[in-house]
């Protein structure tokens, strides 16, 4: 009977014991940054529209909803370094999608959640998101492994490849980073989990983004780690539609495109019925950097967190440290057509920090059309905002004849149109190019046998004094704007067509180079980023082995 009654007493220790482990247990954490996500792109006010199979509706019903977020940068590498770091762009020196990288004196969340014992891991989806950005500090799985010939995962894959990492940690706690890129193409193809092919939009990428993470988010129930998960999803910049009266996405810091979505789900808020808050504190993603940042700290740590959420703080530290939020565009210093361009965020005011400075108030102008007159009433509002910016080596922004240049061109090329047209690479990479590569006769005669460029139409008639059969049989909208630029503009032409055709017969030979460079990083690839010296290194080898085998040598000279 004492035997017995041993046994169950060992029994009840052991179920308590295990019961306590668990429920003791470090949460895991789960990253999902998505680019050209804003604070409108998932509206939780029509949530009776979302279909039965919705990532959106879940994120609505069980998530916090912060709804004044905003983005340090419209560039999404520099935002998602503040992410990392909970550091400004201009603190942590990130400030363009390539040609810069995230130092390792700068100390980045997922490098103190590796401290504490967490199995971290990270998975990219597009450019710029590769090792070379500097930003796999503290991942021991850093997947950046993207088909160049493809240029990106798609959500399906992107968040099926996190799940598959996830499955392999065992039993210990995780933090796993995805990053998303699809809502950038929208042109590229999708289809639901039926197989039915949607319309090439933005909305039809989103629609997408709902599908396939509501699949995510029931494969984490399967695996039951949904209520032991805390999930943060946020854009990393805004999206907003082409408008003559928007200025350009990429340097564009009014709320459309720098307001971002924020969703943020505590395990503990699956134990009860209640709906979560939403939080309309203003916060920058640096704030969340920092918060996440807070979380893996450790024992010491008692700044506002994720790994003890609570609004309530929250909202206090906030009020007991005012701070406020600067929002930038590197694009044209990255390109070289200007200065960065900069905002301030003041609760419902925004200040853009141009030559003619603009002031918004947000509250009685929601769609930011009507900037107020900068007066004695403001003046002293304005010289603060100014102050501020200063302190921070930031300049008014000037739009120099060079950047609406830049502008102009990069509109044309990317439309709806001239990206879903099929037509020969070489009026993508001479455009990016731009640069003439001398080629003897002889050279651009083999060339163009080689590549059959003969039958191209576009290429055939490209002369004026062919430009009736060019704008005829030439369909491609990428080989009309060169037509316009370099032929019609031009009053002597004489040149250009042999210019052209030795441009034309490299075409393979630029994408490759660019190819090359988008595994670096680069996002629309820069004229000055293609290396000339290596592309006429290549060009040469190329032709010293056609003229051997032309003259029936070896090529081995």
């Amino acid at each position: 009977m004492v035997k017995v009654i041993l046994v169950l007493i060992t029994s009840v220790v052991v179920i308590l014991s295990a019961t306590s482990c668990k429920n003791s247990l470090q949460p895991n954490y789960i990253v999902i940054a998505t680019e050209k996500l804003n604070s409108k792109a998932i509206n939780c006010h029509e949530s009776d529209t979302f279909s039965k199979r919705s990532g959106f509706e879940i994120l609505c019903s069980e998530f916090y909803r912060f709804t004044q977020t905003y983005t340090p940068s419209v560039q999404s590498l520099p935002a998602f370094a503040s992410l990392l770091t909970g550091l400004y762009p201009y603190s942590h020196n990130v400030r363009f999608n390539s040609h810069n990288s995230l130092t390792p004196e700068f100390k980045t969340f997922p490098e103190m959640a590796l401290n504490l014992g967490y199995r971290t891991v990270f998975v990219s989806s597009s450019p710029p998101f590769f090792r070379k950005a500097g930003i796999s500090q503290g991942f021991e799985i850093f997947d950046d492994n993207i088909n160049p010939e493809i240029g990106n995962r798609n959500f399906q894959d992107s968040l099926r490849l996190t799940l598959d990492y996830i499955k392999d940690v065992d039993s210990k706690p995780f933090v796993a980073v995805v990053q998303l890129g699809d809502l950038k193409y929208p042109f590229k193809e999708t289809q639901s989990d039926l197989g039915e092919i949607r319309n090439l939009s933005y909305e039809s990428q989103l629609e997408a983004f709902d599908e396939k993470l509501f699949n995510f988010f029931q494969e984490l129930k399967k695996l039951e780690i949904w209520d032991n998960t805390k999930i943060i999803l946020v854009g990393l910049n805004g999206h907003i539609a082409n408008d003559p009266e928007n200025d350009p996405s990429v340097i564009n810091l009014n709320s459309g495109n720098s307001q971002v979505a924020m969703f943020f789900k505590d395990f503990k808020n699956n134990k009860i019925n209640t709906k979560p808050n939403s939080i309309s504190i203003v916060l920058s993603l640096k704030d969340i950097g920092q918060m996440l940042f807070n979380t893996f700290k450790g024992p010491e740590g008692h700044e506002t967190n994720f790994s003890n959420f609570s609004e309530a703080e929250m909202e206090e530290e906030k009020k007991l440290n005012p701070e406020l939020i600067v929002i930038e565009s590197a694009w044209p210093k990255w390109q070289q057509v200007g200065n960065i361009r900069s905002a301030v965020l003041d609760n419902s005011y925004l200040f853009i920090n141009d030559k003619s400075p603009k002031l918004y108030n947000k509250l009685t102008d929601n769609l930011e059309k009507s900037p107020q007159p900068i007066n004695g009433a403001n003046r002293s509002q304005v010289d603060l905002y100014l102050q501020v910016l200063a302190s921070k080596n930031f300049s008014p922004f000037v739009a120099t004849p060079e950047f609406h240049r830049l502008v102009t061109d990069n509109e044309a090329l990317f439309t709806k149109q001239t990206l879903t047209e099929q037509t020969s690479e070489f009026f993508d990479y001479h455009y990016i190019l731009n640069k003439n590569l001398e080629l003897s006769a002889n050279e651009t005669r083999l060339l163009i046998s080689k590549y059959n460029l003969q039958e191209n139409p576009c290429f055939a008639y490209f002369s004026k004094a062919l430009k009736n059969d060019f704008l005829k049989k030439c369909k491609s909208k990428k080989a009309q704007f060169l037509f316009n630029q370099y032929i019609l503009k031009q009053p002597s032409d004489k040149e250009l067509r042999l210019y052209f055709q030795k441009n034309l017969a490299i075409y393979s030979i630029l994408k490759k180079v660019h190819l090359e460079n988008a595994k670096l990083g680069l996002d629309f690839i820069p004229i000055q980023n293609l290396k000339i010296s290596s592309i006429q290194n290549y060009l040469y080898q190329s032709l010293k082995s056609i003229i051997a085998i032309q003259n029936g040598d070896s090529g081995s000279n």
